[in-house]
């Protein structure tokens, strides 16, 4: 009996004790450090407040960023052809560890897509999900990189999935 008991407690210590074969530290998405990341990222995306000039391999437009809400979103609107003469949405801001990138797309889909943060001088943003999707093979953003080359140039890169198959457009914006 007292040979289970002390089983039972070595046991019991054992499952209390972490492993040491650890790859390295874990760092939990809700850390100050993730954290910061994010609202690196966001600080950066609100240093491109205002009207730009973008162009495409296929057309050109106007895009305006815009501090909403008490500073706590950033509003881009895309005014050109492609998107007709109301333009297409897309509302950036932070939620906990993460900044996220609604788009109201003109194609009537809401994609959601998350990033954790600046890489060198590019925010990546994943999918997350899309809302009002008509099929899974319609036509939806899958994705979005912002680069930034100085205070008057930058570029953003969006990824389109239909059909099960992805393209991606390039804008390059200047003022």
């Amino acid at each position: 009996m007292a040979h289970l008991s002390r089983l039972a407690t070595i046991i019991a210590a054992l499952s209390l004790t972490p492993l040491s074969a650890s790859p390295g530290p874990v760092r939990p998405a809700t850390t100050p450090i993730a954290m910061a990341d994010a609202r690196a990222a966001f600080e950066k995306l609100r240093t491109i407040s205002g009207t730009w000039i973008f162009t495409t391999d296929r057309d050109r437009g106007r895009v305006s960023y815009e501090l909403v809400s008490n500073g706590t979103a950033i509003l881009e609107r895309v005014m050109n052809e492609e998107h007709g003469e109301t333009g297409m949405v897309s509302v950036f801001y932070l939620d906990g560890d993460r900044l996220v990138l609604q788009h109201y797309c003109s194609s009537g889909n809401q994609p959601r897509l998350v990033s954790h943060g600046l890489d060198g001088d590019e925010i990546r943003f994943a999918y997350e999900r899309v809302s009002n999707l008509s099929s899974p093979d319609a036509g939806h953003i899958r994705g979005a990189v912002f680069s930034f080359a100085g205070q008057r140039l930058f570029a953003s890169r969006w990824t389109w999935r239909e059909n099960g198959q992805e393209t991606t457009s390039t804008r390059r914006h200047s003022r």
